[in-house]
């Protein structure tokens, strides 16, 4: 049984998990499951632009942490879930990367590719430090859709960029 989504932010790399783990200690005492949503902003050590943020996150950063988290709760969630809704345009960036291709300007989304990276990043470390834990690919926004922040992909498109597979 899922009780809830309980979402990590990451602030600085020295973890304080104290009110996460009561909050688990609640549910556990309870007699249910939860699981954890590993997700951004990412701290300024963790980005390629070394500001805090969801801009160039780095995914072998993000990796340690991952391993972090599954270490201090491995036995108290069912499940690791990685970043959520990587296909929305202001929780991972950046979101288009244009450049000329024969006199013709070329623009690509980062998102799908930047998240396969994330998330391959967290799956080994998490897989390494607790074999037995199930690392879920991250809850997407459920629509694509035009935003004041950018588009938002929809999950199908995104997820078949993501892991590299057409229609």
């Amino acid at each position: 049984l899922i009780l809830g989504v309980m979402t990590l932010v990451v602030i600085s790399p020295q973890y304080d998990f104290s009110a996460i783990d009561a909050g688990l200690d609640a549910i556990d005492a309870a007699g249910y499951s939860a699981y954890l949503t590993v997700t951004g902003p990412a701290p300024a050590w963790a980005t390629a632009t070394k500001k805090a943020g969801v801009t160039k996150v780095n995914p072998a950063a993000f990796g340690r942490f991952s391993a972090a988290v599954a270490e201090h709760f491995a036995g108290h969630v069912a499940a690791i879930s990685v970043w959520n809704e990587p296909n929305w345009p202001t929780t991972l960036a950046p979101v288009k990367v244009c450049k000329k291709v024969k006199r013709k300007k070329v623009c690509t989304d980062t998102r799908p590719t930047l998240y396969r990276n994330l998330y391959a990043a967290a799956y080994k470390a998490i897989k390494q430090t607790d074999p037995s834990i199930p690392v879920w690919i991250g809850e997407l926004a459920p629509q694509g859709r035009s935003t004041t922040k950018g588009a938002a992909l929809a999950p199908l498109s995104f997820l078949r960029t993501a892991l590299c597979v057409d229609t």
